[in-house]
């Protein structure tokens, strides 16, 4: 067995899969409606978005507390694991964004969720430093096989500039990810893009 990982929001599709990719690969996949008290070596908050225009269009109380549900949940999940790799002195903490940037790649676009979680990994990178536990994010690349994504390229929509978003299909993406936090002493707080491009994730 390779080590334990947690990986939250499996009810999504990529996380899905990525959870069953790591799997085969021999790592022990804990969700976080299981035991969180179980010994983690590798947190990933995986990628979710809400439909915050849908949102902030209907009732603005009712937006502003279904943001704080989905932030209490993201707090509460980390603080429970995060503390006991802080007294073990060891692991990783990932963050999983999606690659907002053109329109969501047929994904909702969630820009204050989004921020809310970049700010929130950038604050714990730092305090988790002095315990040897490293953190990062991942933004992840357009999906190869998605029929939006690939409308999108037909019609260069992916291109920046002299810049263009490079699709990487799901299975070359689990691979990035592995080896990232395979490596993950090297990290402290950044985010880490799959393609080529601007590190634009809102």
């Amino acid at each position: 067995m390779l080590g334990r990982i947690t990986l939250t929001h499996v009810n999504k599709e990529f996380n899905k899969q990525l959870a069953t990719f790591l799997s085969e690969e021999g790592y022990e996949v804990n969700v976080e409606q299981e035991n969180q008290a179980l010994k983690t070596d590798i947190l990933i908050n995986g990628v979710y978005e809400l439909n915050e225009q849908e949102f902030l269009d209907r009732d603005k109380t009712s937006s502003l507390i279904q943001f704080r549900e989905e932030l209490l949940e993201l707090f509460q999940i980390n603080k429970i694991i995060v503390t006991e790799m802080m007294k073990s002195k060891k692991g990783t903490v990932l963050f999983l964004f999606n690659p907002n940037e053109y329109g969501g790649f047929g994904e909702y676009n969630s820009p204050i969720l989004t921020l809310a979680k970049l700010s929130f990994m950038k604050s714990i990178a730092k305090e988790l430093n002095a315990f040897n536990v490293n953190c990062f994010g991942i933004t992840l690349a357009p999906n190869k096989e998605n029929l939006k994504v690939k409308q999108m390229k037909k019609e260069k929509q992916l291109d920046i500039f002299t810049l263009k978003q490079k699709p990487i299909s799901l299975e070359q993406q689990f691979i990035y990810i592995e080896r990232l936090f395979e490596n993950s002493e090297i990290f402290g707080g950044q985010t880490i893009n799959l393609t080529n491009g601007p590190n634009i994730i809102f």
